[in-house]
């Protein structure tokens, strides 16, 4: 499968991205790092296709929790973040957007993915998830620049927010 087929989003509608943006009825901006570092899941950009396709953004607490994925609400940005590319994903968070699965629950990214790569034994964690209403972006072609290394989800600083908001803008003039 190509990118084009793994990524077909682009931004849905410019105009709807940029009135939203405008209205500044997003109450906040975070971060999602899609965990293309592990080598555990079979392909690394999998966890991100399974990310995509089920709507949700979601981190496996190993060490530290992310208690703050509890503050997202419905609205918020989530901007999805590869290592090596920048953000490849931008979605709005659903309404009662917080969950956490319990290690090895049938629906984890993790299991679905094992599952379909032929595999039985994935990690056992829980997993920490936002749930997403929908994808304004998504093209791991043509991703944001973000020179920065988020944790695993986290809030976004206003100098990164303004950042990627003119980087929205110039991409808009595109269109």
């Amino acid at each position: 499968m190509n990118d084009k087929q793994q990524y077909p989003y682009r931004i849905v509608s410019s105009a709807s991205l940029s009135i939203m943006l405008e209205e500044r009825n997003v109450r906040q901006f975070w971060f999602c790092n899609t965990n293309r570092r592990h080598r555990d899941f079979p392909t690394e950009k999998r966890l991100e296709g399974l990310m995509r396709r089920m709507n949700v953004a979601a981190a496996w607490p190993v060490e530290i929790e992310y208690p703050h994925m509890e503050e997202v609400e419905k609205g918020d940005f989530v901007l999805m973040w590869a290592k090596g590319k920048g953000i490849i994903g931008i979605g709005v968070a659903d309404k009662n957007p917080f969950q956490i699965l319990e290690a090895g629950a049938s629906t984890q990214l993790w299991e679905t993915g094992m599952k379909e790569e032929g595999e039985s034994n994935g990690p056992q964690l829980e997993e920490w998830r936002i749930r997403i209403s929908n994808w304004l972006f998504w093209d791991g072609n043509d991703p944001f620049a973000y020179k920065g290394q988020p944790r695993a989800f986290e809030a976004a600083r206003l100098r990164d927010v303004e950042q990627f908001l003119r980087q929205v803008e110039d991409r808009l003039k595109r269109f």
